[in-house]
């Protein structure tokens, strides 16, 4: 009986690794992934030396954490995510062309627009940043 069991369940699994390696590309996921984060701002220069920017001013990039975007194609919203807490996001679409933004009134000044090909059976792994508005001192 055990003997059965086993040749059972190895039949089943060599059919169920049959059948996902003979997936086309077309049937796997497909989308963007990657990190969104603010860039460091422009430094503020000393009014003593205005050539070198001084060190506490120089910011490091930031995580763009719980910002929401659209993902468009020919005009058209076709999927929409929120970056996680460490500016992080997944979404899965179909091949094709597709434009990353933001909402218009977003508080993050120069925020994409973004441009990305996706192809099939291929996520993509992007990186990208955005400017932090502020007037300059």
């Amino acid at each position: 009986m055990q003997c059965r069991k086993l040749i059972i369940v190895t039949s089943l699994l060599i059919i169920l690794a049959y059948s996902v390696a003979a997936q086309k590309p077309s049937e796997l996921p497909a989308g963007v992934e990657g990190v969104i984060s603010i860039s460091p701002t422009p430094p503020r220069m000393s009014r003593e030396d205005t050539s070198t920017p001084r060190k506490e001013d120089v910011d490091v990039p930031v995580p763009l954490a719980n910002a929401s975007f659209s993902v468009t194609t020919q005009n058209r919203v076709v999927a929409s995510f929120s970056t996680d807490e460490h500016g992080q996001f997944r979404v899965l679409v179909a091949p094709g062309h597709y434009t990353i933004s933001q909402p218009a009134k977003s508080q993050t000044r120069r925020c994409g627009p973004w441009e990305v090909d996706v192809v099939a059976g291929q996520v993509a792994s992007v990186e990208w940043y955005c400017e932090m508005g502020g007037a300059p001192e």
